[in-house]
Formats: C-alpha cells, sequence, structure tokens
C-alpha cells in the first residue's frame, strides 16, 4: 500500500513544480516587459521594479519549498518501510537463538542405536549397553578381554578390547555396570561357536569413547535356557552357545586322570518334565565337576547350570551338550 502512495507524491510534486515554474517565467517576462515598457517615464518607475522582483522570487521559493515538502512524505513512507525491515531483521535475530536451542539437542543429545540395528556400513555409533559378562586372554603376554553386553531389550553383541587397548579399558569396564560406547569398528561374526546371534561383532578402536558410567537403567538379562525337547528335535544352531540347566539324574563314564585320553565326564540332565539329554564335560570343567560330586554329601537334588555351550548332532557320538574351550561357564 505504500508505493502507491510514494507515486501519487511524486507527481503532485512535479506538476506543482511545473506550474511553479511557470509562473515564475510568465512573472519574469512581465517583470522585464514592464520594466523596458516605462523605462522612458521616468525614474520613480524603475524604483518600482525591485518590489516586483520579490514576489517572483518567492514563488520560486515556494517551489522549492513544495518540491523539499515531498521528500519528506516518502522519508516517512521510507521510514516506515525501514522499521518494517528493521522489525524483521529484530525477528529474525531472536529467532535464530530460539531455531539454536531446537537443533543443539539434535546434536549434542544423539539417541544411542539398539543393538539389532547396528551394522558395518560405519563407524561412528553410540550404544548404551550392560556387560553381561567378561573373558581374559593372554596370549604370548599380550593381554585383552572379550565382552558380551546387552541393551535395554535384551539383545547382545560381542565386544573385542584387543592388546593396544588393555590398559585404557582394563579397569574401566566391569561386569554388571552400564555404559554408552561411542566409535568403534563392525566386523562380522566369523567366530566358530558364538556368544551372540548378531551377525556382527565390535572392536574398539583409538577413537572410542567409554562414557556414562552407570548411567543407564538396563536390567540384567534374563537367561534364556535352551527347551531339552527343542535339542532332541535338532531345532539348534551348530555354531551358536546356549544356556541349559537342569537336574543332574546319573553319571556315566568319567575320566578324572589326563592320560592318553583327556579328562572327561559323561552325565545325563533331566528337565522339570522329564525330558533328559546327554552333557559331556571336558579337561578342567570335567576336573571342577568331578571334584565338586566328591566333595558334596548333602542330600538332595543336584542342579547344574551352564553357560554358553555347544550342541554337537548325532554322528559318531550320541547327540550331547558340550562345553567350549573358553567361553562356557
Amino acid at each position: 500500500m505504500s508505493k502507491p502512495q510514494i507515486r501519487t507524491t511524486m507527481k503532485q510534486v512535479h506538476h506543482v513544480a511545473q506550474q511553479s515554474s511557470k509562473e515564475t517565467t510568465s512573472t519574469k517576462k512581465q517583470v522585464v516587459h514592464q520594466s523596458s515598457g516605462q523605462s522612458s517615464k521616468g525614474k520613480s518607475t524603475v524604483s518600482k521594479d525591485p518590489i516586483s522582483e520579490p514576489s517572483s522570487k518567492e514563488l520560486v521559493a515556494n517551489a522549492t519549498k513544495i518540491q523539499l515538502e515531498a521528500p519528506s512524505s516518502i522519508e516517512i513512507v521510507a521510514t516506515a518501510t525501514n522499521n518494517e525491515v528493521d522489525e524483521h531483521r529484530s525477528m529474525e535475530i531472536v529467532a535464530s537463538p530460539t531455531n539454536n536451542k531446537v537443533s543443539e539437542p539434535r546434536t549434542m543429545q544423539r539417541q544411542p542405536t539398539m543393538l539389532k540395528e547396528v551394522h558395518n556400513g560405519k563407524e561412528l555409533w553410540k550404544i548404551a549397553i550392560k556387560v553381561k559378562d567378561r573373558w581374559n586372554w593372554d596370549k604370548e603376554g599380550k593381554k585383552s578381554f572379550q565382552l558380551l553386553v546387552v541393551d535395554s531389550k535384551g539383545d547382545s553383541v560381542v565386544v573385542i578390547v584387543p592388546h593396544d587397548l588393555h590398559s585404557d579399558f582394563d579397569s574401566k569396564i566391569i561386569v554388571n555396570n552400564t555404559y554408552t560406547f561411542q566409535n568403534f569398528q563392525v566386523l562380522n561374526n566369523d567366530d566358530q561357536f558364538k556368544l551372540s546371534d548378531h551377525k556382527y561383532k565390535l572392536r574398539l578402536s583409538g577413537g572410542t569413547r567409554v562414557l556414562d558410567v552407570n548411567k543407564h537403567d538396563i536390567p540384567y538379562p534374563m537367561p534364556k535356557f535352551k527347551d531339552f525337547v527343542e535339542i532332541t528335535m535338532g531345532k539348534f544352531r551348530e555354531d551358536l552357545l546356549y544356556d541349559v540347566i537342569g537336574v543332574l539324574d546319573d553319571i556315566g563314564f568319567t575320566q578324572a586322570v589326563q592320560g592318553s585320553r583327556k579328562a572327561q565326564v559323561n552325565f545325563h540332565l533331566k528337565d522339570l518334565s522329564g525330558n533328559q539329554i546327554l552333557c559331556t564335560l571336558w579337561e578342567h570343567y570335567a576336573l571342577q565337576f568331578i571334584a565338586y560330586t566328591r566333595e558334596n554329601n548333602v542330600s538332595g537334588p543336584t542342579i547344574v547350570c551352564m553357560k554358553y555351550v555347544k550342541i554337537k548332532l548325532e554322528g559318531r557320538y550320541p547327540l550331547a551338550v558340550s562345553n567350549t574351550w573358553t567361553d562356557t561357564r
């Protein structure tokens, strides 16, 4: 609405200025004509000329004033426009911090990713986990350790802490504590016997950050014991480790002293429905079991709970549950 007002004012000013200019020119011509016509009549007539000249100057001055008044109208409109621009700019300045406050948490408070969604397409991950179990390795004096961690949904993944980072995280990462892990390598889970059914496993690197000790509310996961019926029906993976629990039913062949054969013990476990599975323990697991049964004279059932055991299909030997060399608990 302001622009049409400016154009109308300019036209009016230009029109008034043209009329004033014409009147001024006409007045000047009359003054010159009167001066030339009255010069012959006497000196007294010439003395009246100064009286007519100021009147023409006043007209010119009036025209000038009109021309000067027009910009004042333009300035008023322009000032209003500038005020609107300034007001818009001030609104932008006020809005900018608000927008920054909204966008800031998106950057600073990036939500952790659930373990099922982690893949090997990048390394800039952030996960919130609880350490379920830990295994320490010492190979030729080079120490490292491996973790099994879970998230709030109970999904798990294996985490490897290599030798070069052992001193950085050995005392910081403790079983049952919760942490935030940021930035790590994602590798294929190609272990012969897998602690987790996750497609990938994680490896901490020099850029990994371990934060937020015990800041997450992640419960210890409920055990998922493999059903005996599923085992007998072959519903399992040979490369995946399981948890089993049962009542000790009977003890079979036992090799307590290592000689030509490795130490071993064979026994049957029975579930609450009376279903049985054969179990075989080797090496130090067998020796621990044998020592316990010999020293325990308490009457009553013996409950055996084994974590991370492998299941061997029936072939040369019967279908059986057995320990691994390092992972079974």
